[in-house]
């Protein structure tokens, strides 16, 4: 499914959210498709966190890596949704 959504080669920030629409993790990836691709096959270091709550979306921004702030967007993203599985 992520393929379908997700373009190949860009990077970007993304959202985790549970069934409650909850943001449940934020992450900044240079390969969006790869780094979503792993967090749906239950493959990355948030792999537990992400089981213990009933993920059910997931959301992104396409930000080329040449612009400048992918990184201070990622910032704002954790202070204003604070998610469980960034900690």
């Amino acid at each position: 499914m992520v393929e379908k959504f997700v373009p190949e080669r860009f990077g970007g920030v993304y959202l985790i959210a549970d069934a409650q629409e909850e943001v449940i993790y934020a992450g900044e990836s240079p390969r969006l498709r790869d780094a979503l691709r792993k967090h749906a096959a239950g493959e990355s270091a948030q792999a537990a966190c992400l089981r213990s709550h009933e993920v059910d979306r997931f959301m992104f921004t396409v930000i080329r890596a040449t612009r400048p702030g992918r990184e201070g967007e990622l910032q704002e993203l954790l202070e204003f949704y604070n998610p469980p599985c960034n900690g």
